[in-house]
């Protein structure tokens, strides 16, 4: 459960981003990515707070990549970088403590599958996909977090 705020770095989430997203859904997002191929590890994380609006990241941690993507190093494709949108697997997580565990999607330019819990009551795969998965928000998030991860 989300007992002590102080182990959480914080960022504002950017304003119009998965503005959709219903907090019944749970209040904690976790949405994993694709690493580029020039990286070691094959994805890494972005945490959300969805009820405070927030990006989490682990306020022990010294390295920014790691305190903010759960990894040492990211990257996303070149190709997506041009474009401004995310193109790969995505894999989202939902639900009521930072671990995000009641519900797991896989999208990839929509909807694929449920990986893992069973979707919340008054969501479809596609709800949960329009709300917090979609290409370009997800490369907005990604870019915003690289950009500003130095600065917290």
């Amino acid at each position: 459960m989300f007992n002590d705020e102080s182990e959480f770095s914080k960022m504002k989430l950017p304003e119009g981003l998965f503005i959709n997203y219903k907090l019944a859904w749970g209040r904690f997002v976790a949405i994993r990515l694709d690493n580029a191929p020039d990286c070691d590890t094959m994805s890494f994380r972005i945490l959300l707070d969805m009820k405070e609006r927030e990006i989490l990241g682990k306020a022990d941690e010294g390295n920014n990549h790691r305190r903010w993507f759960d990894e040492r190093e990211v990257g996303i494709y070149h190709d997506f970088v041009s474009l401004k949108s995310y193109d790969g697997v995505a894999t989202i997580s939902g639900g009521n403590d930072e671990y995000a565990e009641d519900w797991e999607i896989s999208c990839h330019t929509g909807y694929e599958e449920l990986l893992d819990g069973e979707l919340p009551n008054d969501a479809s795969g596609d709800d949960l996909y329009n709300a917090v998965g979609q290409e370009k928000e997800v490369y907005q998030l990604y870019e915003f977090v690289l950009q500003n991860a130095h600065r917290s």
